[in-house]
């Protein structure tokens, strides 16, 4: 009877050993621009991403908005500490809140290229006055033309308000 292995030679135990060298130093390289790739991420997240949110949302409402440090980042969610949308010379509308949470689903997100998101306002306080042409929230975003090729459709679905205090200052029509 002939051994299975007879038909080859069989290898060098040198190559065996530089192919394994090989795997270990790819894996590790690997592992360690992961953890780096996360770090930095993570960095981002933190230091970076509300300043650069309080900074859009001020200029698109076209209202001081200034946004609390990140407290929470999930694969579905951010949540923020205390946040404060502001008033302005032409209205008085201000908000602030103990924390702001956005919510996604970024399955859904990834496949559809449509980012739902659902606001979770925790603990505001504030003051609303009702408009006679804008109604209750007198803000006014832009109009604005989607670039050619825009990576996500964003789309606000719902705001929740919880565990909160807001002044409703309804519009009177004045005597004539």
């Amino acid at each position: 009877m002939t051994a299975p292995n007879a038909d080859r030679p069989p290898q060098p135990p040198e190559n065996r050993r530089l192919w394994r060298k090989v795997a270990l130093a790819c894996g590790a390289g690997g592992v360690v621009v992961s953890g780096v790739a996360c770090l930095l991420a993570w960095q981002y997240i933190h230091t970076r991403l509300a300043p650069y949110l309080s900074e859009t949302l001020t200029r698109s409402l076209d209202r001081p908005v200034e946004l609390g440090d990140v407290e929470r980042v999930t694969l579905g969610s951010i949540r923020v500490g205390p946040s404060t949308i502001g008033e302005t010379e032409d209205d008085p509308t201000a908000v602030s809140a103990e924390s702001v949470e956005v919510r996604f689903n970024l399955l859904s997100a990834l496949l559809t290229r449509r980012l739902s998101l659902d606001l979770v306002v925790q603990g505001a306080a504030g003051f609303l006055a009702q408009d006679e042409e804008k109604g209750w929230l007198a803000i006014e975003t832009p109009e604005r033309t989607p670039p050619e090729r825009e990576l996500f459709k964003v789309e606000l679905d719902e705001v929740t308000v919880r565990d909160s205090q807001l002044t409703l200052l309804p519009y009177a029509d004045s005597p004539d």
